[in-house]
């Protein structure tokens, strides 16, 4: 095949998969592959949503997957693009997906090799399976911030968590219509599909379902985690004002004598009086020690 088009003989049919912006891949779809012009539109859509489409005996169907591409992101989902009939299966997507490399590979061992449908089945399994070791680092992560959060008192990266949160609803958001997919695919199947291949296929479905409802309750462990650091940092900031309270508290009568006896009028009390400071101190010592008692009596120090 040219390049952009990879193809595979299966036992009972044939798999071609396409990169989907490539210009051979682009004329191989318009002139040999006999397709719908929606499938064809379909097989080419850009980032499209995860959904199940039974047209003429055949699936079109649209997946997502994890991003493992280096430098990349998790939540950076690749869509995969599929159309599948009774004796052939077409893929495309324009960045390298690790399922389909996992699936090619088997492939070439001679470990697959059977129909179409198989074919979509290892490239689902694959690809629920990628989904859920994502899962797994996202909540490694979540638990690094919570025990960061108990050690050091609301001191872990706020960022952090806030990424983490954003990560947690944009994957959600795609898996949710891919769950969606798989269950049309399951109750409403084409004649051509057996009772094992729609087990396996049930299976794959209700592994995204555990999915899903795990990454539900790292959202709400996320967001109690987020509410607890700010209860801490409030707590902070009211024990600092608290302090400062106190402070001002203590000070304050003392500022009001110091105050009255600074004024520049006639007539303040000891002015032609040698030991009238000294006295004055002592008189604010005693103020002081009385403030300080009366505080701890109140258990506020």
């Amino acid at each position: 095949m040219k390049e952009g088009i990879v193809q595979f003989q299966l036992k009972q049919g044939e798999w071609i998969h396409l990169d989907y912006q490539n210009s051979n891949s682009l004329l191989w779809l318009e002139q040999e592959s006999k397709l719908d012009p929606v499938v064809i539109s379909a097989l080419q859509r850009k980032d499209p949503r995860p959904r199940t489409l039974i047209q003429n005996g055949g699936i079109m169907l649209t997946l997502r997957g994890v991003n493992l591409n280096p430098g990349a992101e998790p939540d950076d989902m690749i869509s995969l693009r599929i159309w599948i009939d009774r004796k052939r299966i077409i893929t495309s997507n324009h960045r390298p997906s690790q399922s389909i490399s996992d699936v090619e590979e088997l492939i070439k061992k001679g470990r697959v090799a059977l129909s179409p449908f198989d074919i979509l089945l290892h490239i689902s399994r694959f690809m629920v399976s990628y989904i859920d070791d994502a899962i797994d680092d996202y909540e490694e992560t979540l638990l690094d911030l919570e025990t960061d959060i108990i050690e050091k008192q609301g001191k872990a990266e706020r960022t952090d968590l806030l990424a983490l949160r954003k990560e947690l609803i944009t994957v959600r958001r795609h898996l949710t219509p891919q769950r969606e997919a798989f269950a049309k695919l399951i109750v409403d199947p084409v004649n051509w599909v057996n009772s094992a291949q729609t087990i396996q296929l049930r299976e794959i479905n209700d592994h995204l379902i555990r999915i899903l409802e795990n990454l539900d309750a790292l959202r709400e462990r996320a967001i109690i985690t987020h509410e607890e650091m700010v209860s801490q940092v409030s707590d902070q900031l009211n024990n600092r004002l608290f302090r400062l309270s106190i402070i001002s508290a203590i000070f304050l009568p003392l500022s009001f004598l110091t105050g009255l006896l600074g004024i520049n009028v006639g007539g303040i009390p000891g002015s032609e009086y040698s030991g009238a400071f000294l006295n004055f101190i002592i008189i604010l010592i005693i103020v002081f020690g009385f403030q300080i008692l009366f505080l701890r009596w109140k258990k506020w120090l």
